[in-house]
């Protein structure tokens, strides 16, 4: 009997654990509608000045936390742009769309980037042209990322003085990865200007 009550003292305790843990993970679970929430209220205090949302701000919330969770990240961001969009006063919205298709173009779009994609029986091959070669290249389960940061010297030449400085280029791409593609299973190779990315297909 002693040992009986034993076993059911250790499957309790062993089930307050596994809930405990659950609950855990639950508050560490990133949470896009929550903090989309945030996100509104702080980007309506930045439009009722009349200023323009910069696109740090945008990468602040759409971060890699965003990007890995279990949903569709593109979607999302479809999703998230019209809610704002119906939320704010069409005075606003001009501001909020130039500010947005900026961001967009930059980070999701394909400014500064040249895409081709091409499917054979077995395999999809992502052929991007980016500016520098010697970019960071991320892949994940729902997207590529490709980052690089360049420092440039800059010599202002004033009154028959010369000076010096740097400015740091920052460049971050997001792609989404092909719909039939298998993103644990892929290559990366790196010709001239070109990173080649070969999945396996589905």
């Amino acid at each position: 009997m002693k040992k009986f009550f034993i076993i059911i003292a250790i499957i309790l305790f062993s089930g307050l654990m596994l809930v405990n843990a659950q609950k855990e993970n639950s508050k560490n679970k990133f949470s896009p509608h929550k903090r989309f929430e945030e996100m509104r209220k702080e980007m309506l205090s930045i439009l009722n000045q009349n200023r323009k949302i910069n696109s740090d701000f945008f990468d602040n919330f759409f971060n890699d936390d965003f990007f890995s969770g279990k949903y569709n990240p593109f979607k999302e961001i479809e999703e998230i742009h019209k809610s704002i969009l119906n939320s704010i006063k069409e005075e606003r919205q001009k501001v909020f769309k130039d500010s947005w298709d900026n961001w967009f173009e930059e980070r999701i779009g394909e400014k500064n980037i040249k895409i081709k994609q091409i499917e054979t029986d077995k395999e999809i091959i992502m052929e991007i042209e980016t500016p520098d070669k010697n970019a960071n290249i991320e892949i994940k389960d729902n997207y590529v990322k490709i980052s690089y940061e360049k420092k440039q010297k800059v010599i202002d030449e004033k009154d028959g003085a010369k000076s010096e400085s740097f400015s740091t280029e920052k460049y971050l791409k997001i792609l989404a990865i092909p719909e039939n593609a298998v993103p644990d299973k892929h290559k990366v190779e790196i010709k001239d200007n070109k990173i080649i990315i070969t999945f396996e297909k589905k």
